[in-house]
């Protein structure tokens, strides 16, 4: 195979990174709290042509080679990073909505006791009257669980929840500094490596009756969806190109006397 078929395979199996990025995020443009992800795509290494003629080939060469300049191996799909910038702050007058108006993360908690991190801050209560996510997961403050007595309940500025004007504990609301470390788990809901702690911010602003949209607007996302589409269009008609060379090759160049 020649080297335009890598190089132009590469290219192709780079746009399909790209567009399953913009695809998730448009298909979670209404989903609360949901951050938009970007596809980083590396060219490989370049390599550096030389002119070899009339120095003797690669061996017994009686003169430095002549370097004509570099060439391009493709590309390759480095990762998929997540755009943490906050979204847009929607008033709904629910009282189990809640947004994070700063830098943070509610803490959320599984039966087996494994945390998770999210914006999403619609939430809803259980049977036993814990704050869950819609995963099932449980919101927990300083000192375990968060539970109520009822819907009927309040979320002061700093996370202190109050039921009758009693208090019932104080949320936790996380922060990390290094947000590359968040590794996404689906349901707009993130872990951290064990050798990684997320801190309990200092100053966080909680907003009850709100709740944070996505960060992903439809009309950019969809201009990115074109975008990768008409560059997917453009490597299938090169893979076409380098297809119809190696025919001319096969066919006329290797059947000549």
């Amino acid at each position: 195979m020649n080297r335009g078929f890598y190089t132009s395979i590469s290219g192709l199996t780079s746009q399909m990174g790209s567009m399953k990025a913009v695809s998730n995020n448009i298909a979670n443009a209404a989903t609360c709290g949901y951050k938009r992800e970007t596809a980083v795509v590396t060219p490989f290494h370049e390599m550096m042509l030389l002119n070899l003629k009339n120095t003797g080939g690669f061996s017994n060469v009686p003169s430095s080679p002549q370097k004509i300049g570099t060439i391009n191996q493709g590309a390759r799909l480095e990762d998929i990073t997540v755009d943490f910038s906050p979204g847009t702050l929607t008033k709904t007058g629910r009282t189990l909505d809640l947004a994070l108006a700063e830098d943070g993360f509610f803490r959320l908690v599984d039966d087996e006791g494994n945390n998770y991190y999210t914006r999403n801050g619609r939430f809803k209560l259980d049977s036993e009257g814990c704050i869950c996510h819609s995963s099932g997961y449980c919101l927990t403050g300083e000192s375990g669980k968060i539970t109520v007595s009822s819907s009927d309940f309040t979320v002061s500025k700093d996370g202190t929840v109050s039921v009758n004007s009693e208090e019932s504990g104080k949320l936790f609301i996380g922060r990390v500094d290094e947000k590359s470390s968040l590794q996404k788990k689906g349901d707009s809901l993130y872990t951290l490596p064990e050798k990684v702690d997320m801190s309990q911010a200092e100053k966080p602003v909680i907003k009850q009756g709100f709740i944070e949209e996505s960060n992903a607007v439809p009309v950019k996302e969809i201009t990115a969806a074109m975008k990768v589409l008409r560059a997917y269009g453009a490597g299938q008609k090169l893979v076409q190109a380098h297809d119809k060379l190696t025919e001319i090759a096969v066919q006329k160049v290797g059947s000549s006397k």
